[in-house]
């Protein structure tokens, strides 16, 4: 049987579990409302944020749109200074072409030209050298003839020797364009006379004294007579 102590601890401890109890009760009821105001709270804070977002996105979009038109207008500049340079440049290239193709023409006339009077010229030098030839016919070169005998005198020289060589030509037949002494050849001595060169007016002349002279007539052995040029 239990003593009245013993009675009144077990009331006591019972009591106060029961008291736990019910102020755990009361508690939880009480920490609704604190529930309610933390959800309104997070709400609150949850619209701020949305809000904040919102200003951001259309600030950075403001951003956004100003560096775009910034950079059109940058590019539009840079592209106009660039189609300006290409138009100049191609201009040049125009005008370059056009002067080439000027100068290409000026140089086929020059060519042309040039063409044409190596022509004319080639054409000249043949008709000279022909021409040459053609007075050469009537050289005769005379060896044997002393030195002197000087170049006043050579004309008169020459005339009494053809008349001898061939007395049936008058003097007017025996007409001298020209008689000049050449230059002698180093192998020669040095006391062997030049040789001269005439030319006789009359290639009928010139046949004649050859003719006389090779077939016919001889003349002293240190004189000598032949057809030659100059």
């Amino acid at each position: 049987m239990a003593t009245p102590k013993s009675q009144k601890a077990s009331d006591f401890f019972r009591q106060g579990k029961k008291d736990k109890q019910r102020s755990e009760q009361d508690g939880g009821g009480s920490r609704l409302p604190t529930h309610t105001s933390d959800a309104g709270s997070d709400t609150n804070s949850r619209q701020a944020t949305a809000d904040d977002l919102s200003v951001s996105e259309k600030c950075l979009a403001a951003m956004l749109q100003e560096l775009r038109t910034s950079m059109k207008t940058d590019f539009q500049a840079a592209f106009s200074d660039l189609r300006k340079d290409i138009l100049e440049v191609g201009t040049r290239v125009n005008a370059l072409e056009e002067k080439t193709n000027e100068l290409c023409h000026v140089n086929d006339s020059i060519v042309e030209k040039i063409q044409k009077m190596e022509a004319d010229s080639k054409r000249l030098m043949e008709k000279l050298a022909d021409l040459e030839d053609r007075s050469r016919r009537n050289n005769i070169r005379v060896r044997g003839v002393p030195e002197t005998v000087t170049q006043e005198l050579l004309s008169a020289y020459l005339m009494r020797l053809f008349q001898a060589i061939q007395p049936n030509l008058e003097p007017a037949d025996l007409r001298l364009d020209r008689a000049h002494r050449v230059p002698k050849p180093q192998n020669l001595a040095h006391e062997v006379p030049r040789d001269i060169v005439t030319r006789l007016h009359y290639y009928s002349a010139k046949e004649a004294i050859l003719f006389i002279y090779i077939y016919i007539y001889f003349l002293p052995h240190h004189y000598k007579i032949w057809s030659a040029p100059p």
